[in-house]
């Protein structure tokens, strides 16, 4: 059985690298090796008059004969929304009061693998400084052990009973990922692992994944009775919408100070009214703060252990994601800002890249959806004038932002300049000359191999670009027919 000290050897980061893996793509609540905080839960449907897949399929059959395959599956995953958010408390994660569950978290994954029949253990610990792929670590038969271990927990844990599990109950595709997604999932894991060393990722990865699950639907209503609420006759006569959110965002920041440190709070972003839970994101933001904490500098002094089975308070989660939802239903796109200085910055800023911004008008991008362009290519330095924002923390979602903006195509066509070297990418980097990114290699690589998906290097994997153009689309605004497509995968 691994224990915490093995985080550094290469066992011991092949088993966090699994159970991350399996978190980070698994679509049910599961009780299998990503399920360490579900032990003492099962979920329990008490609604009446259960409406599962098949009858939504019926009723669709019966009042739409000639309905398209696309608006099928809208008005599927709509009537499924709307059943969740309605039963909200008749769906639940119920707490069953076990007096077995396993305390230790490597005990608990010890009963689903062992990782010395994956990969050959040579005892030395590993160099993280030297390792950016899976090739760097392992041998290609080791990796696809790995994969192969990762889908076999995938897909023995992908199933629904309808009559007591909620999900995207209609979705065809295997749950079984593919080498390139395998790629990605060890990129952000390495990413995690540079900013919180020595610990486990997968125990806190899987936290999030049970507080996201288990409150799922609770955050699904709430979007909608803000939604409701902020257009009632009754408070707009009494008070205004804008009283009512402020008020709820002073709550909710309070709420959410006081309780961060102890729970992780869910990141994402909507989905029109649907909120979506980015693992990778919300991992990234606690480990964050437990690293600047230093709480964990010396367990091997002090003996704290920090892989305990815990009763997670799932109430205390959501206040990230409320503030989210509330500052966006309060200041919308367009509120005025009182940064005189930072707006008359930004004006400059628009004057200097007037080129830029009138090939971007030429295709087909409005004022409002430039400037946003622009304050993402500047690492959203102008959030405080309230123009949206993408996360740009790290280099491939700034490649992808720059890919899907068209600003390769423009330096080329416009400026003509050719990528072929790390200091060609300079201006990109440093299109806002505050901007603090370092040139990289991998820039070079990643764009040396857009054309090119079975690469190490392609930048764009199926699951992780669909989620990125998501976001781009619901939370931006930006309507994907206007962005570049991804060659090999017509992707937009």
């Amino acid at each position: 059985m691994k224990k915490h000290t093995d985080v550094n050897t290469k066992s011991g980061v092949t088993l966090d690298f699994i159970v991350y893996a399996v978190v980070s793509n698994s679509p049910t609540n599961v009780h299998g090796i990503g399920g360490f905080f579900f032990q003492d839960h099962r979920v329990v449907n008490k609604v009446e008059n259960y409406c599962s897949d098949e009858d939504i399929i019926n009723n669709i059959a019966k009042y739409y004969p000639d309905i398209t395959d696309e608006n099928e599956r809208k008005l599927i995953r709509y009537s499924l929304e709307d059943m969740f958010t309605f039963h909200w408390k008749a769906l639940f994660h119920e707490r069953q009061g076990c007096a077995d569950i396993i305390k230790d978290y490597f005990e608990y994954l010890d009963h689903f693998i062992d990782v010395d029949e994956i990969i050959s253990e040579n005892f030395d610990y590993v160099d993280f400084d030297e390792v950016n792929t899976l090739l760097d670590l392992y041998t290609t038969e080791e990796i696809e052990d790995i994969l192969f271990e990762v889908n076999y927990f995938i897909s023995e844990n992908s199933f629904y009973d309808n009559e007591n599990q909620q999900g995207d109950l209609l979705e065809e595709e295997n749950y079984t990922i593919k080498l390139a997604y395998l790629k990605e999932d060890f990129e952000d894991f390495l990413s995690l692992r540079y900013i919180f060393p020595n610990t486990y990722i997968s125990y806190y990865a899987s936290q999030i994944f049970f507080l996201e699950q288990k409150t799922s639907n609770k955050m699904r209503r709430f979007v909608r009775e803000i939604d409701a609420l902020t257009n009632s006759p009754t408070i707009n006569q009494v008070s205004t919408s804008s009283k009512y959110l402020e008020t709820l965002i002073s709550e909710n920041e309070i709420l959410c100070y006081k309780h961060s440190f102890d729970t992780p709070q869910l990141d994402g972003f909507f989905e029109e009214v649907t909120p979506v839970v980015t693992l990778y994101d919300t991992l990234w933001n606690y480990l964050n703060i437990l690293k600047d904490s230093s709480i964990f500098q010396f367990t091997y002094l002090n003996n704290i252990y920090q892989y305990n089975y815990l009763e997670l308070d799932d109430e205390h989660c959501l206040y990230g994601m409320k503030l989210k939802y509330l500052n966006f239903k309060l200041y919308g796109e367009n509120e005025d800002s009182d940064e005189e200085s930072l707006s008359e910055n930004f004006t400059y800023f628009i004057k200097e890249k007037e080129n830029f911004i009138q090939y971007l008008k030429r295709k087909n991008f409005t004022t409002r959806e430039i400037n946003i362009i622009l304050n993402i290519l500047s690492e959203n330095k102008y959030n405080s004038l309230d123009i949206k924002s993408l996360n740009t923390e790290r280099d491939i979602y700034f490649f992808r932002i720059c890919y899907f903006f068209h600003v390769f195509d423009y330096f080329t066509e416009i400026e003509g300049i050719i990528f072929d070297s790390i200091v060609s990418f300079q201006p990109i980097i440093k299109f806002n000359s505050q901007n603090k990114r370092e040139n990289k290699q991998q820039f070079l690589k990643n764009y040396s191999n857009i054309n090119n998906p079975e690469h190490k290097d392609y930048p764009f994997t199926l699951k992780k670009t669909e989620l990125f153009l998501s976001e781009i689309e619901y939370s931006l605004g930006i309507d994907r027919e206007k962005l570049k497509p991804i060659p090999e995968l017509k992707v937009y």
